[in-house]
């Protein structure tokens, strides 16, 4: 427990690399006590706002990888995981960087299938799995010797060509009704300067106009109204 502590305040002050020093000093293989459970958990918690960086990714994979063995659900998703380090690998320093072994027994246990059943309960994107099933491809070319892999892409969503869609009807309209039909669709300028005018003095006849037997005066409250607008 007290090395889980040291690496939580490690994390905390985001110093990365001393928490990847630190990683293999709570390696295990048996189920964590509540303490170590719940330092782990803060790890990844919403009450200290989870840490994207690039690197923090990296050391919660790292993590992941010591405690693989062990009977412990992390409290972060490893396919989530594993796809935002995919993603920002440009950005993960040398030193918190996970060696190809490291990245292939952690991709091996990551949803890398949309038909896997992990995926329907998981808070996944079919994004984020072929990031993890095309890394992993690529590890595995590049351990058998071969310059090339095979990668799957998203399919693209269909989206709305209304902005080159043309509407024909309007070639129909003779002038009259073509008049018309503009005229209902003018809109008159006013300028914001003149609105604003508008409103003070609708608001200094409001305050100065009688009501229920009082007049609420400039001098009474009104001006302070005035002076906030």
């Amino acid at each position: 427990a007290s090395a889980l502590y040291l690496l939580l305040l490690r994390f905390l002050h985001r110093d990365y690399a001393a928490v990847v020093g630190l990683v293999d000093t709570v390696s295990s293989d048996t189920a964590l006590s509540a303490e170590e459970a719940a330092l782990l958990a803060f790890i990844h918690s919403q009450r200290h706002d989870v840490d994207h960086h690039p690197d923090a990714h990296a050391c919660r994979l790292k993590i992941s990888f010591v405690m693989a063995d062990a009977p412990v659900e992390l409290p972060w998703s490893l396919t989530g995981e594993m796809a935002h380090y995919v993603a920002k690998l440009g950005q993960v320093s040398a030193t918190c960087r996970l060696s190809a072994e490291e990245e292939l027994a952690l991709l091996n246990r990551c949803v890398v299938d949309v038909a896997d059943p992990r995926f329907r309960t998981a808070d996944l994107s079919v994004y984020q799995v072929l990031l993890c099933k095309n890394r992993r491809a690529q590890l595995r070319a590049a351990a058998a010797g071969r310059a090339d892999c095979p990668v799957e892409v998203p399919v693209r969503r269909r989206s709305s060509r209304w902005i080159t869609q043309w509407d024909a009807s309007i070639a129909s309209y003779d002038a009259a009704r073509l008049h018309k039909l503009l005229g209902e669709l003018q809109m008159k300028f006013v300028h914001t300067h003149v609105l604003v005018l508008d409103g003070v003095v609708a608001l200094a006849s409001a305050l100065m106009a009688p009501k229920a037997g009082a007049q609420p005066t400039i001098m009474g409250g009104g001006f302070l109204t005035l002076y906030c607008l």
